[in-house]
């Protein structure tokens, strides 16, 4: 209202341009009328106009241009109105004008301010004359056209939203009705019959008064003569004159032939906008000269321009599609596809070009034909699902569909990839084409395989591998065989993956198809990594990292190193995958590659898990989530969330981790991805675990085990049966423990996931070893041994020769414990397993100190922490440093012993680990003290005595809410 008060308070805030004019603009029946009466009656009701408040409607929209009013027609009443004697007005026009300005001045030097409303102005002639010449006066202009040529204001009126429509059908209701209770006690129908009148005032009062007139008219049954698009402006009708129709009617007679071409022309352009690219294409009209168009129609609100795309309103482009003219649809949308499908093909080529390619000439970048289908995806696909239903773009739509899948994959909008890529095929194989339905295949496939439909996939895949095949596309089939060795990994099927992803290679080596070969290498690579053939799945990745430097492709480098960092991590070369990570996701954050962003994040965060940095991990793991969200990638944040379950698990946070994990249990059953769902189960209850919830723990895994076995999935119910077996453990039921141990390794045969066996031997053993069961531990420790050397897992030999170790050091067979020890070290140096080194070391120095050997103990346990800090993992490098300071002890070197056990503290500090701390704290009080340093004994003991509190409060306060 501030608009209308003619003396403001802060004159200085005044946002009249003009002596206090305002021209309201906006499409027909948006209620600009219905604003300025209200407005000019809240203004008269606070006495802002003592001279005058008149209202004039300028019929300015009359389809007979002679009962448009005009400022002759009008200065005889404006005087009468404001208060001059009929005897005393001129007869003449410009003695008139002159009369009716000079009684504005004295109203206004009077102190009378006057509220002039020119309602329905389709010329600025028709006012421009009449504006007061005095500020203290106000004006209200109404039109459909924005009079951006008047000295005033320019304000526009958008439609409604949704819940204020629905609050005027129900008020209009009301008035007429004050007891109809019809659209109260149908929530559902009243907010659809607001969504068909798409916010327009006009329709809004007509549907409401149609209920009113008709009281036993349900609300359901007006609707459903609404919903049919072809026949809604007919229903939205009370009398021949007062309907949205006829209201559009005004509008579009004032167009010039040209203007009401573009108009119809532009209703063809699907999609809830448009660029103004797609708008020229449709009227084969250059850019600037369609730019000129569409602005002119702008300015008539007819269309609406939003964050540089043009929007036609609902109702309006119902009314333009009925004025299109017989064969104008059908040449638009010709002219409309053709200039999708070369488009995208050229955006296609310049996306995925190497160098060396001839690129075209339409983009410049990689980057740039990325932002244009951005730009344009909603208006591509809307072009597709319409140009699909006419016979003559069958093969245009197959080609468009295909063109775009890379983006598709890129920018992660799945549903619309799967949609546009079943219509392809359809349109594909309507063509007889069979090198086109291959390709359709392929995108078809792409897409089942990426919204998790893996045996859809594998079978589009292979249909088109062989139809690829059978025309000689070795191109197509390159790409087939590669995309469905994708699809056999994500289904645990390895060796056909690895099988297909070869044959993949091949071909692309053969026809120089290098964007193709280095996605071979990187799922052949992933595919490795996942049968846990490391020393064959990191050379996979170098090669493909090489191929994406020389290739120039960021996106596909960042790809590479995000699938060899997490090589590295699970060969625990921690030091080494941190920053591969790190680079993956500089990678893809430089290419916009949102999702990739996120997979590397959630990887780096299991990475800072494994190094101790828990804390870190949660944060990476949020960030993660938060992109996948961005995305609406609702598995990816799912997989996020459990990981981020686990680093809450080793922050000790255990509260907060069973919230998450129960959240990512939720979102996985949602998806009715059920084995994702038993994975979360599988950690909820180490969670519980944690907790000593042994009740809750127990039944998680029963959970878990049971969806495995309705899933038919033998492997996952095995590592169920284990971890329950681990937790039973926990809670003193050691005979039910070991008879799920049994089932966990009835599984693991039956898959023949030989390492998996090893791995529960080895459990086993580490348990017999702390029960004291020796004997039987080395027997159990043996065969896992055995196992892991036959399955050729280095990795897991290493562990199992370290634990073997210990266990035969204790039962004093001391060289054999050495020997072993050296088993263990060449298999961990085989695998460049830094970490396992130094743990081998690390044993290595407890055998020697416990044989009485201290010079070639301190050497061992000073190698220990030498590659401990190398791999990261500060906690086992301290742990080092506190058995050097000991045995130094034993030996009488206390100076060397201090120096080593601050080194430990240091380390622990490092770490954030305030218990650790504060017990090697403790204990170099009570050196020192010894050793006659009474102070720094005093000091260390008391810094020790603060730790240990920060530590309990910790401990209390872990696993409140995130």
């Amino acid at each position: 209202m501030g608009i209308l008060n003619p003396h403001p308070v802060d004159k200085s805030s005044s946002n009249l341009s003009y002596l206090g004019a305002a021209a309201i603009s906006g499409l027909p029946g948006v209620g600009k009328t219905a604003l300025v009466r209200k407005a000019a009656a809240i203004a008269v009701s606070r006495h802002w106009f003592p001279g005058a408040a008149l209202f004039m409607d300028l019929n300015g929209y009359d389809l007979d241009p002679e009962e448009r009013i005009w400022p002759p027609q009008l200065f005889g009443g404006l005087l009468r109105a404001l208060g001059v004697n009929i005897d005393d007005i001129p007869a003449s026009e410009d003695e008139q004008a002159t009369a009716y300005h000079d009684r504005l001045s004295r109203l206004a030097a009077n102190g009378k301010s006057v509220l002039l409303i020119f309602d329905s102005v389709s010329d600025s002639r028709q006012v421009r004359s009449l504006l007061p010449q005095d500020r203290i006066h106000r004006v209200l202009i109404t039109s459909r056209d924005t009079l951006g040529e008047l000295p005033a204001q320019l304000l526009g009126i958008s439609a409604l939203g949704v819940d204020d429509g629905i609050e005027v059908l129900k008020v209009a209701l009301r008035r007429r009705h004050p007891g109809d209770s019809r659209l109260a006690d149908d929530p559902n129908t009243v907010r659809r019959l607001a969504e068909v009148c798409a916010g327009l005032p006009l329709a809004l009062q007509i549907v409401a008064a149609l209920l009113a007139v008709e009281a036993d008219l349900p609300a359901a049954e007006l609707l459903d003569g609404l919903i049919e698009e072809r026949t809604r402006l007919s229903a939205m009708t009370f009398t021949e004159d007062w309907a949205v129709r006829a209201a559009f009617d005004l509008s579009y007679a004032r167009l010039s032939e040209d203007l009401a071409w573009v108009f119809r022309i532009a209703s063809v352009t699907p999609g809830p906008d448009s660029s103004l690219e797609m708008i020229s294409a449709a009227c084969g009209k250059a850019i600037a000269e369609a730019r000129l168009s569409v602005m002119r129609l702008g300015r008539a609100h007819l269309i609406d321009r939003r964050a540089k795309r043009w929007h036609m309103h609902d109702l309006v482009r119902l009314y333009a599609t009925e004025q299109l003219r017989p064969g104008e649809r059908k040449s638009a949308l010709d002219r409309l596809v053709r200039h999708c499908a070369s488009t995208a093909s050229a955006a296609k080529r310049r996306y995925i070009a190497v160098p060396g390619d001839a690129a075209p000439t339409d983009f410049d970048t990689q980057q740039s034909a990325l932002g244009w289908f951005r730009q344009e995806r909603t208006s591509l696909v809307s072009v597709i699902r319409s140009a699909s239903k006419e016979d003559s773009h069958q093969s245009t739509c197959a080609n468009l569909a295909v063109s775009l899948s890379p983006f598709f994959t890129h920018t992660r909008h799945l549903q619309d990839w799967l949609m546009t890529a079943s219509i392809g095929l359809s349109c594909a194989q309507s063509t007889g084409d069979r090198l086109l339905e291959g390709r359709a295949w392929i995108n078809l496939g792409g897409a089942l395989r990426e919204t998790r439909k893996f045996p859809h996939s594998c079978v589009a895949l292979r249909s088109a591998a062989s139809m690829c095949r059978e025309v000689g596309d070795q191109y197509g089939e390159g790409q087939a065989w590669c995309n469905l060795g994708a699809a056999l990994q994500q289904m645990r099927q390895f060796e056909e993956a690895c099988s297909a992803l070869r044959k993949a290679r091949a071909i692309c080596v053969e026809i120089a198809d290098r964007r193709g070969e280095v996605s071979a290498w990187i799922n052949l690579g992933t595919a490795l990594q996942q049968m846990r053939r490391f020393g064959e799945a990191q050379p996979a990745l170098e090669r493909a990292r090489e191929i994406g430097q020389a290739i120039g492709n960021r996106g596909i480098e960042g790809k590479a190193l995000n699938n060899l960092g997490l090589v590295r991590l699970q060969v625990r070369r921690f030091k080494e995958a941190i920053p591969a990570l790190d680079q993956a996701r500089a990678c893809c954050q430089e290419t916009d590659d949102s999702y990739g962003e996120a997979k590397a994040l959630t990887n780096l965060g299991i990475a800072l898990q494994e190094v101790g940095r828990p804390e870190d991990a949660v944060a990476v793991l949020e960030q993660a989530r938060a992109l996948f969200r961005d995305l609406d990638d609702r598995h990816g944040d799912a997989l996020a969330c459990t990981n981020l379950g686990l680093a809450l698990r080793a922050s000790s946070r255990g509260g907060d981790a069973i919230v998450v994990l129960k959240e990512s249990i939720e979102i996985h059953r949602s998806l009715e991805d059920r084995y994702h769902e038993a994975l979360s189960w599988n950690n909820l209850a180490l969670a519980f675990g944690d907790e000593e919830q042994y009740s809750e723990a127990i039944a998680a895994c029963r959970t878990a085990i049971a969806i495995h076995k309705e899933g038919g999935d033998r492997h996952e119910e095995a590592q169920a049966w284990s971890n329950l077996a681990s937790i039973l453990r926990r809670d003193a039921q050691f005979d039910p423990s070991l008879a799920a141990d049994r089932c966990a390794l009835e599984g693991y045969r039956a898959t023949g996931d030989g390492r998996r066996q090893a791995e529960i031997l080895l459990t086993s053993g580490l348990i017999l070893s702390e029960e004291g069961d020796l004997d039987q531990a080395v027997s159990t420790l043996k065969s896992a041994q055995k196992i892991y050397c036959a399955i050729g897992d280095r990795s897991g030999e290493g562990f199992a020769s370290l634990s073997l170790a210990l266990a035969l050091q204790e039962v004093g067979q001391k060289d054999q414990a050495l020997a072993t020890l050296d088993q263990a070290l060449s298999a961990f140096e085989e695998t460049e397993d830094q970490h396992g080194q130094g743990h081998a070391w690390m044993s290595r120095g407890l055998v020697f100190w416990f044989a009485e050997r201290p010079p070639e103990a301190i050497a061992a346990f000073d190698n220990a922490r030498r590659l401990l800090l190398d791999a990261g993992d500060l906690a086992g490098a301290a742990r080092a440093c506190g058995h050097v300071a000991s045995v130094l002890l034993d030996v009488g070197q206390v100076e060397q012993a201090i120096t080593a056990l601050t080194g430990a503290v240091e380390l622990y500090g490092q770490l954030g680990d305030h218990g650790a701390e504060a017990g090697e704290l403790d204990r170099l009080g009570s050196i020192l003290q010894d050793a006659g340093r009474h102070d720094e004994g005093d000091a260390a003991s008391e810094r020790a005595s603060r730790l240990y509190q920060l530590s309990h409060e910790k401990a209390k306060t872990s696993g409140v809410g995130t």
